[in-house]
């Protein structure tokens, strides 16, 4: 008879447990994707029950939604700690520093990326595009009530460039070579700019 395997102690905090959760179902929907993966096999990656799953989530597309929300999160740390870091009114230097954040963001998880936002999407109503946009958007807004450019729609221009770079970084890894992130990153950069610029001529 196969023995029970031991589960980790209750006393563990209930974060403690999501987190290995959610840790467990990211590293099996990599490998076998979300519809491959069961609950079973999720809670035994994390080394607790399937009770212990139900306290934290109704279903696998639940983790599944709790994983984009952790990677957003800290993708925007990252990009807000690199905006951060340029002097408060260089707004022009706030943008390229939030497209350099944001092309090595998306490059160094493109797995996870993958995954969460292309293989099985997320429900649009989920908000994804105002999380992932609101860091450029604050600096698109400082820079207008600066004049450092002049935007009629501050965040039309920050969808655009965000799903633009996002775009560009798909292409780049799809198409089969290992892309040249210095190259796609000036190009992005000068793209920013070549935008900020037309509007700010009008």
């Amino acid at each position: 008879m196969t023995p029970v395997a031991k589960r980790k102690p209750r006393t563990q905090p209930p974060e403690k447990r999501r987190d290995d959760l959610m840790n467990s179902a990211e590293n099996l929907f990599l490998k076998h994707g979300i519809l491959g993966t069961t609950i079973e096999q999720i809670t035994l990656g994390a080394d607790l029950s399937k009770g212990a799953f139900y306290l934290h989530f109704a279903s696998k597309e639940e983790v599944h939604l709790a994983l984009s929300e952790r990677f957003l999160s800290r993708f925007n740390d990252r990009v807000l700690n690199a905006i951060t870091e340029r002097a408060e009114n260089d707004w022009s230097g706030k943008v390229i520093a939030w497209s350099e954040a944001s092309v090595d963001g998306l490059l160094e998880a493109c797995d996870l990326v993958n995954m969460l936002f292309h293989a099985q999407p997320i429900p649009p109503s989920s908000g994804t595009i105002d999380i992932v946009i609101a860091p450029l958007l604050e600096v698109l807004e400082g820079g207008s009530r600066d004049g450092a450019w002049k935007l009629d729609d501050c965040r039309f221009t920050a969808v655009f460039l965000y799903s633009g770079l996002h775009g560009v970084v798909d292409d780049a890894l799809l198409s089969g070579r290992h892309p040249d992130r210095d190259r796609l990153l000036s190009r992005v950069e000068a793209t920013c700019r070549d935008v900020l610029a037309i509007r700010q001529a009008e």
